[in-house]
């Protein structure tokens, strides 16, 4: 065994991005499994069939040769915004049962799947499996991370499992000496087993992997969530509490539902007594000293024998769907949440304000495939009833959102008719258009080597609407003409997608550079601004002539360190991806405390120059600096073990203790080491202007987290930041032409363009250093794609300055499999000459709750997008705006966050601007929800169900609401601006919410030809 070895780590080096929105969109599933024995695939395809009859009336007696030649285009346009899907990683279950539950409520068994397999999908699901009669979630990998602490109860030996989301090694420590290390490849798994009963196990990983738990006698099974300062959680018959820093006196704060306080002393493993048998108890979070990490975790309820774990607020959710009938269940939150299931049943946790603990307690049975929507994020578990087995459903949020994009689509056709006829006929001309919808549902097994798939496909969605044409015909000519097509369609599942986030860019000229080299300027963005694609890309901006690089959300983090070189005062910007409290630390001293809202942010300005800044984060984060000077602009990445750069004129490594002896070694690219003392801010001397010099990766010891940077390359006056590994990638599309390209990487990668061009990166294999340099001209819109993870940099030819390309790689990857369908057809085309007056009749019903009622079958459910990134079938545009102007990201995700499920007042509802983003200063501005039908005359009615509503108006007009639930309803004359109704932001007191939209009538069809009404279908793309 290795000599003893203790690790203090102030907090998880390595956070994902999470963002949570509500499931509103077609979803398709995707599995990934690494050593895949087997192929599992579950459709569910809905399928909409419109047929049109059409009989002419004609009295005449001719003989006529027509010969008609007519070339049709249309273009569509449409916007779309969508989720990251959620993943989940089997990493126990070995049994034929793996319950599989979706946000609809559907449970499937989806039958045996390896371990390993990875299954996704864009709404929110869960799966348990089976181990020998313990039940075993699959692990959500928003579970993921670097730092982990547990102590398992039962009698052993124990087994811990290790799935790596990116190549890591990860350090294994038993009440703080070191028991193993053990190397995992990405995508694959590693299991170690022991005798660890009461033992305090500590993980310290390289890379971002999930974390599991087993004990041999069949009892216990624990997805393991990465360490963390505060968790909650409720004691069953024994608990226990533990810190990663083994030893140290940690002292723990318990605060619980109850209003109840307690201090636990958590340096080794303190125990806590029942609260309650089957968890009829209390719940309670645990808090630790700022920069201190714990785990908790409870076994035996009083019958079975599994095991629950206690968590922190980042793996709460607010959808749950339940996969096992429960006999109990029990709801945790840090609010009075409230929870509503499609039958309407409603679960109210309650608790102590003051401790900002709740709980809801019920011991009736919960039927599985229930899915509870809570308008604050939870915890659930319950006991299933069959097994007595307890477990939890472990979701949490999605990890970023994406962004409105617009994609044009233009289609020619050109067809050539000859029609010759004598004919003296009379006839009865009618036009019927009739749509069905038929659903189907079926699950299949097929053996197969290497792959693991489950799709779900949604066809397009025709929702409540009525269509009736009456036409005026004068003459008819009919030519029947039989034609076969061919059509090849071709599927390609993709991996799933990243975010960048706008941190600084406050010029017209932000360059986006897509996958294929595509560059393009999308032009003025505001702060905070996410762009979303499935495929590599970035964007750089400007703000005064300094370029700032967008932020990719793989640098989210909960835990940074930094120190600004130049002049300042400097600024520090913290943009948050879920509720986040900050404390900012200079020199070790408390600075700054900053509150950032969810998808916010907030910014401080100082004197810092020379001082290391500390941040410790509640919440996961993004982190940028800029000096008022305009220069170093940094997007600053959390603080690691090991960092990765090159001195250019200068460069600076700094520890987050700030103040303690951190000794840190210097490893280079050419072979030598050196070591620095980095306590406070240890200044390294130039390696060669414009990094002509060498590549250098920084290590601190175990358990200690640094990080560094590097100012003045000779001209300009940018700076670039030292990297971990977690944040190179492998494919690299370059925004500017660079007068210098220059490259790190822990491998002796080869990198290649689609030119052909190849940068091989050399250096030292003992060291594990490898760059590459050229000062050659390196064109915008290359690509780099590698064989190995890299990171790039380089100067942009028309400023001189220095920027990153710094993507990171993605959390979960789908497959890339690719079908091929060949159908032929024959058809009758039948071709009608009518006269060109016809009248359009349509009828629409709108829920703004998120989901479907019986009362109004149909109806399309409005949940809160952007007015332009949904139609309907028959292709009128419907959506929010804020002040006349088609909502922003943030102004669409305040509108998103105020969608409350049925029956809240009966239909649910939506509220106007929940979170009041739609203002000017302390001004409300008007929030409008249209529907853009063509001018004509309708019959509409509008429910505004809740509270105030003395502003509440419908085409500019008030509705005369009082305070009751009020419904308008009318006749109203629609011009060219569409159908729209309004109100203001929710703190106004002047329109709180609008339930349900009815509008029916006829409208003026100019385009009318007589053989139906056109209904193209929704299209939902993203760039």
């Amino acid at each position: 065994m290795a000599s003893a070895q203790r690790q203090r780590f102030p907090r998880p080096p390595h956070q994902q991005a999470r963002r949570r929105q509500p499931l509103r969109r077609p979803v398709q599933a995707q599995v990934q499994q690494l050593p895949a024995p087997l192929l599992a695939t579950t459709t569910t395809t809905t399928s909409t069939t419109t047929s049109t009859s059409t009989t002419t009336t004609t009295t005449t007696t001719t003989t006529s040769t027509t010969t008609t030649t007519s070339t049709s285009t249309s273009t569509t346009a449409t916007t779309t915004t969508t989720q990251e899907g959620r993943s989940m990683v089997n990493m126990w279950s070995s049994s034929s049962t793996n319950t599989f539950v979706g946000y609809n409520g559907t449970v499937t068994n989806i039958g045996t799947q390896a371990i390993g397999t990875i299954v996704r999908d864009s709404a929110p699901f869960y799966i348990v499996g089976d181990n020998g009669g313990t039940l075993t979630e699959w692990q959500s990998t928003a579970m993921a991370g670097t730092v982990f602490v547990h102590s398992p109860y039962r009698n052993g030996p124990q087994m811990y499992r290790m799935y790596a989301l990116e190549a890591a090694t990860v350090s294994v420590y038993k009440n703080g000496v070191l028991e193993a290390t053990q190397n995992v490849a990405a995508y694959s798994y590693e299991t170690i087993t022991g005798a660890y009963t009461s033992y305090v196990m500590s993980f310290n990983s390289t890379g971002s992997i999930l974390l599991a738990s087993w004990c041999t006698d069949s009892a216990d099974y624990n997805p393991i969530p990465p360490a963390s300062q505060t968790i909650y959680g409720s004691c069953s018959t024994l608990s226990a509490v533990y810190a990663y820093d083994y030893g140290e006196t940690v002292s723990v704060t318990q605060s619980c539902s109850d209003g109840t306080t307690a201090t636990l002393s958590a340096g080794s493993r303190a125990t806590i007594s029942t609260f309650g048998s089957q968890y009829t108890g209390k719940a309670c979070k645990w808090t630790a000293p700022e920069g201190k990490l714990i785990g908790g975790a409870t076994v035996g309820d009083g019958d079975g024998g599994d095991s629950t774990t206690f968590l922190p607020l980042t793996l709460f959710q607010q959808v749950t769907p339940l996969p096992k009938t429960l006999e109990y269940l029990f709801l945790i939150s840090d609010q009075a949440a409230t929870c509503t299931t499609a039958s309407g049943t409603t679960y109210s946790l309650t608790g102590s304000a003051t401790n900002e603990v709740y709980k809801f307690y019920t011991s009736s049975n919960i039927a599985a495939g229930t899915v509870l929507s809570c308008d604050a994020p939870i915890t659930a578990l319950g006991d299933d009833s069959s097994t007595d087995e307890e477990h939890q459903i472990i979701l949490g949020p999605v990890w970023a959102y994406g962004l409105s994009t617009t994609t044009t689509v233009s289609t020619t056709t050109t067809s050539t008719s000859t029609t010759s006829t004598t004919t003296t006929t009379t006839s009865t001309s009618t036009s019927t258009t009739t749509t069905s919808t038929s659903t189907s549902t079926s699950t299949s097994i097929t053996t197969t080597s290497t792959t693991s798939t489950t799709t779900t496909t949604t066809s397009t969605t025709t929702s409540t609407s009525t269509t009736t044409a009456t036409t005026t015909t004068t003459t008819s000519t009919t030519t029947t003409t039989s034609m076969s097509t061919s059509t090849t369609a071709t599927t390609t599942t993709t991996q799933e997608g990243r975010s960048m986030v706008n941190m600084w860019s406050s010029s017209s000229t932000n360059t986006f550079v897509g996958y294929n080299g595509t560059v393009t300027n999308i032009g003025t963005q505001a702060i905070g601004t996410i762009v979303r694609d499935s495929a590599p890309f970035y964007i750089v901006g400007d703000n005064g002539g300094t370029l700032t690089e967008w932020q990719s959300t793989a640098m989210a983090g909960t835990v940074f360190v930094h120190s600004p070189y130049r002049n300042g005062p400097q600024m520090y910007r913290m943009y948050a991806l879920e509720a986040a409290t900050v404390s900012v630390y200079k020199n070790g001293v408390l600075e700054a405390t900053q509150n950032v809202a969810a998808y916010s942010y907030e910014t401080i300005t100082g004197a810092y120059t020379s001082y290391v800044m500390s941040f410790n984060s509640t919440g996961s984060i993004l982190l940028a600096s800029w000096c008022t000077d305009s220069a170093d602009y940094n997007p600053i990445p959390p603080a690691s073990q090991t960092i990765y750069g090159s001195c250019s004129t200068l460069s600076a490594v700094y520890a987050y203790d700030y103040g303690e002896t951190v000794s840190v070694t210097q490893s280079c690219s050419d072979g030598t080491t050196a070591t620095l003392s980095a306590g406070s801010r240890a200044t390294i001397s130039t390696f060669g202007s414009q990094y002509t010099g060498k590549a250098c990766k920084w290590t601190a010891p175990a358990g200690k987290l640094i990080g560094g940077a590097t100012v003045g390359d000779g001209d300009g006056g940018d700076s670039t930041t030292f990297l971990p590994l977690t944040l190179f990638q492998q494919v690299t599309p370059l925004p500017k032409t660079l007068e210098y390209l220059f490259l790190i990487s822990d491998q002796a990668a080869t990198c290649s363009t689609a030119s052909g061009t190849t940068y091989s990166l050399t250096g030292s294999a003992t060291n594990g250093v490898y760059k590459y340099y050229t000062s050659s001209n390196i064109a915008a819109g290359t690509v780099l794609s590698c064989d190995a993870p890299i990171t790039a940099l380089g100067d942009d030819t028309s400023t001189n300055e220095e920027y990153q390309i710094i993507l990171g790689p993605v959390w979960a990857y789908g497959i890339s499999t690719t079908t091929t369908v060949t159908t032929t057809t024959t058809s009758t085309i039948t071709t009608t000459t009518t006269s060109t007056t016809s009248a359009v009749s349509v009828s629409y019903s709108f829920l703004f709750g998120g989901e479907s009622v019986s009362s109004v079958p149909g109806a399309i459910l409005d949940t809160g997008h952007s007015y332009g990134d949904y139609k309907t079938s028959q292709g009128y545009t419907y959506g929010w705006l804020c002040d006349g102007s088609p909502m922003s990201s943030s102004q669409e995700t305040s509108q998103i966050s105020g969608v409350r499920a049925p029956p809240r007042s009966t239909y649910g509802l939506n509220h106007f601007d929940r979170e009041n983003v739609c203002k000017s200063g302390s001004t409300y501005l008007p929030v409008t929800w249209k529907l853009d039908v063509p001018a004509g005359s309708y019959q509409v009615s509008v429910l505004f169900p809740e509270s105030y509503k003395s502003q509440c108006s419908v085409m500019g007009t008030n509705a005369g609401c009082g305070s009751s639930s009020c419904t308008y309803s009318s006749t109203v004359t629609v011009g060219n601006d569409g159908f729209y109704i309004g109100g203001f932001g929710h703190d106004s007191g002047l329109c709180h919410s609008v339930g349900l939209v009815i509008i029916s009538g006829e409208e003026l069809d100019a385009d009318f030809n007589g053989t139906g009404p056109v209904a193209p279908a929704l299209q939902i793309a993203l760039i």
